[in-house]
């Protein structure tokens, strides 16, 4: 039996019962305790059980849920007057058989008695079943937009490995002519990198030191390229290794760094990565050479790192996370990432 079906019992028997005892209390005040009196309460009580019951398999085979507000009312008032008119049938005749009373199929007292109470159990009964159904329903779409959400972020998870084998690639080319020795090393480290990328992005979020480990690699690899250009520099906080982030989202941000700040000087410059958590909250900061222009071009706009970044950012910690990227001073370029420790 199911929790719906254990309250519906157990609200069944302590609402019929309650009725009784009210029923049973005034009859015995008036006339004392007899055998009589105790038939016609359980017979009473039987009776509702099983016309409530009937009339509640009713509603559900005719999908009576289903009906506008208006068609349902009318269907709740039509129910409770026949309701009613059973109700007080039901007891005149216990009444005449075991009171001796005069026969009367309806009297008005107990038609009306027994409307006010089928009335009440309609209430109830819609009243708990729209509640239940609209509680159902926002689970229900709670669980779709968390669907959708997923499917967003296996999207922009998947647009990573291209945009990314596209930059490698772009920088081994660049290689094949100048020096084709150090293009080979950069084909190991590169193939070393996609392993490590394919690792990864197969999770939705990994410790901070699996994706320093693969941003190391691919400085490495771009090391080769730019030889006395390219510097970088690591200061991480210890307590900062184990946080988990969505992968690759520094390697992004450094991409875009190394393609907007150290391609565009003629004596390149350094990259500085540094990590620390305060309040659960890891800020990572990427440092370049360059400057943002206050008035950018169209061609200046974010790139698909950059966008994919703030977009995985929102999906994943809503407004609890954030990325910022701005000018650290005229000649500097600053990323700042804020995460949340979960």
């Amino acid at each position: 039996m199911t929790i719906k079906s254990r309250l519906y019992w157990l609200l069944q028997l302590f609402g019929w019962n309650i009725y009784l005892l009210i029923v049973g209390f005034s009859l015995y005040s008036s006339y004392g305790y007899t055998n009589s009196l105790l038939i016609f309460l359980i017979g009473v009580l039987s009776f509702n059980i099983l016309l409530s019951h009937s009339y509640r398999l009713i509603i559900k085979k005719n999908k009576w849920m289903g009906n506008s507000f208006g068609i349902l009312s009318i269907q709740i008032i039509g129910a409770s007057i026949l309701l009613g008119a059973l109700f007080s049938i039901c007891t005149n005749i216990l009444s005449f058989f075991l009171f001796e009373k005069p026969l009367s199929i309806i009297d008005l007292n107990s038609f009306l008695i027994g409307i006010f109470l089928y009335f009440i159990w309609n209430i109830i009964y819609f009243g708990y079943s729209y509640f239940d159904r609209s509680k159902n329903q926002e689970i229900q779409q709670l669980k779709l937009t968390a669907e959708k959400n997923e499917m967003e972020l296996q999207n922009l998870r998947s647009q990573l490995n291209p945009h990314f084998m596209f930059n490698s690639m772009n920088s081994i080319r660049a290689l094949i002519d100048e020096n084709p020795e150090k293009a080979k090393v950069a084909v190991t480290n590169l193939s070393s990198i996609l392993r490590s990328a394919l690792i990864n992005t197969r999770d939705r979020l990994i410790p901070l030191k699996q994706e320093i480990d693969t941003v190391k690699d691919y400085l490495s690899l771009e090391k080769i390229r730019y030889e006395e250009r390219l510097n970088f520099t690591f200061d991480l906080s210890p307590s900062s290794l184990a946080i988990k982030i969505p992968p690759m989202i520094v390697q992004t941000i450094v991409e875009n760094a190394i393609k907007h700040g150290i391609s565009k000087k003629i004596k390149g410059g350094k990259i500085t990565i540094t990590s620390n958590v305060s309040n659960n909250i890891l800020t990572l900061k990427i440092t370049n050479p360059g400057q943002l222009s206050s008035k950018p071009k169209t061609s200046d706009r974010p790139s698909l790192g950059i966008q994919n970044t703030r977009r995985r950012l929102l999906m994943e910690y809503g407004n609890k996370a954030s990325f910022q990227l701005g000018n650290l001073d005229e000649n500097h370029v600053i990323s700042t990432l804020t995460i949340p420790k979960l």
